[in-house]
Order: C-alpha cells, then structure tokens, then sequence
C-alpha cells in the first residue's frame, strides 16, 4: 500500500483522493503492472551484477 504522509500539493496536481482508516491510496490496474514489471526489471539487474562480480574473485 502507499501512504500518504504530507498535506502538501504533489508536483502537477493535488493528493489523491483517500480511502480507508489506513488512508491507502487505490492504484490502478495498470499502474499496479507497471511497478511490478518495474521491481521485477531491478531485481533482474541486481542479481546480474551480484553474480557478474562474485564471478571476478
């Protein structure tokens, strides 16, 4: 979930709107692909550069 922490207007727009106790905001289907894809594409670079420099020792 992402919080929303601040009152403060977010660069190009105002704060989504809040729903809840917990004040999550909803992500769309969309989005919600794109930061997977997004996490996935970083854990894939990370594990090649752990393994590209364990492979020099």
């Amino acid at each position: 979930m992402i919080y929303c922490i601040s009152e403060q207007p977010i660069q190009g727009g105002s704060l989504p709107e809040l729903h809840g106790r917990r004040e999550a905001v909803y992500m769309d289907i969309s989005d919600a692909i794109s930061l997977m894809l997004t996490f996935g594409i970083f854990l894939i670079a990370l594990f090649t550069y752990i393994d590209r420099n364990n492979k020099r020792k």
